[in-house]
């Protein structure tokens, strides 16, 4: 907390929601980085949204439940 108040000083804010994120910042684990995305296969189609299969397989699986 004494940090994330710190950091806020220095930042000529001491608003509590900019103190708030401060302090989510500082416990907020690391995220590492992805291995060479390279290595991951290409799409060989385009992604495309098909809201009529959606309701398709939700009323399948409302017939089977």
């Amino acid at each position: 907390m004494q940090v994330a108040c710190d950091l806020a000083v220095a930042q000529n804010t001491l608003r509590l929601s900019a103190i708030i994120n401060l302090i989510n910042q500082l416990v907020e684990p690391v995220i590492v980085p992805l291995v060479q995305s390279n290595a991951y296969p290409g799409l060989t189609m385009r992604p495309e949204a098909d809201c009529k299969r959606y309701e398709t397989l939700y009323a399948q699986q409302q017939v089977t439940v």
